[in-house]
């Protein structure tokens, strides 16, 4: 019988890239620890929903901190400006109840004072272990756990989990996901393919008006298919929404509740089009060319990679990907759990 029990934050998934980083911690976890019983536990309902006035709901039922285990898996870019309102809180019950926690594939986003009133929060309440995504977040947090290292996020491990099915329509197609602007221009010439494509992103709209104007996007025409090398365009749309307009004003739009199925869609594409830093992730674990507009502070998963280019895109050799999990593997296998 199993004697420890390890929580992994694994559910906040209206955006479906926090999946691609969740499901692979979980899986690091599994494997590294054969002896332990590893669980999914619930994020914070904060960060996946939106909650609106208490004036219009009740307090909900957060099962997070009702979760039973020795040890604790939170993870994200959850050290930001809501930290201490919504994480210091739970992490504050781990450890008044006798129990660890870890901070893996996380971002550091806060600066100045808010910076130093994280740093003194987990200097009096320390994780095991802290593993951030970008080099910057780690020399903000040096000094806070005995085991502390800065590597790549944990949706680049993508490719070694299991059921991820093959999507293979009767045409080669491109999976282009955009949500903060129109879609760029792709164009490439019959000889040189997508290596030498042009992608030609739009100027980047005021963020306050573009939530209103993506509204009328379905007035708009959008290409189904490349009229040189054929290609078609699929859609994925990874933030839930209500408005169907949104969902699926663009032709070839997808959408799904299951992130595996995500990652089929773009494993079996041609190349990865986004402004969504995690489908570039994936993109690249499945040894696909990726090009990613740069939109915010979260573009820093991209730094210190040994990223090669090839024409408007990006590609990472699958060796590094394999090292960088053989190692990474190694260092989780040597957290203190108990």
């Amino acid at each position: 019988m199993k004697s420890r029990t390890i929580a992994v934050e694994n559910s906040t998934w209206n955006n479906i890239g926090d999946a691609f980083y969740q499901l692979s911690i979980q899986r690091f976890f599994s494997k590294a620890f054969p002896d332990a019983t590893v669980v999914s536990m619930d994020g914070p309902i904060e960060r996946a929903f939106k909650l609106g006035t208490e004036k219009f709901r009740s307090k909900p039922f957060e099962a997070d901190y009702y979760t039973n285990a020795d040890h604790y898996v939170l993870s994200g870019p959850i050290i930001g400006r809501n930290f201490m309102r919504i994480y210091a809180p739970r992490i504050k019950s781990y450890l008044a109840s006798g129990r660890s926690y870890s901070l893996i594939s996380v971002r550091c986003s806060v600066t100045g004072s808010a910076l130093e009133e994280v740093r003194e929060f987990l200097e009096q309440h320390p994780p095991r272990a802290i593993y951030t995504r970008d080099p910057s977040s780690l020399e903000k947090l040096q000094g806070l756990a005995k085991m502390a290292t800065a590597g790549p996020c944990f949706a680049f491990f993508v490719r070694m989990l299991s059921g991820i099915p093959e999507v293979k329509p009767s045409s080669p197609y491109l999976a282009v996901s955009v949500y903060t602007s129109r879609e760029p221009r792709i164009t490439c010439s019959a000889s040189s393919g997508l290596s030498g494509a042009t992608v030609e992103w739009q100027s980047q709209p005021n963020a306050r008006f573009w939530r209103y104007l993506q509204h009328f996007e379905w007035l708009n025409r959008y290409q189904t298919r490349h009229e040189v090398h054929g290609y078609e365009f699929v859609r994925p749309v990874q933030g839930h929404t209500p408005f169907p307009n949104k969902l699926f004003g663009k032709p070839n739009a997808y959408i799904s509740y299951n992130p595996l199925c995500y990652l089929g869609v773009l494993k079996s594409s041609e190349a990865v089009i986004s402004d969504r830093v995690h489908a570039g992730v994936t993109g690249l674990s499945f040894g696909r060319p990726v090009n990613i507009r740069q939109i915010d502070g979260r573009f820093d998963l991209f730094s210190g990679l040994p990223l090669q280019a090839d024409g408007p895109f990006w590609r990472l050799d699958p060796d590094f990907i394999t090292a960088s999990h053989d190692r990474t593997l190694e260092w989780v296998k040597k957290i203190d759990i108990s």
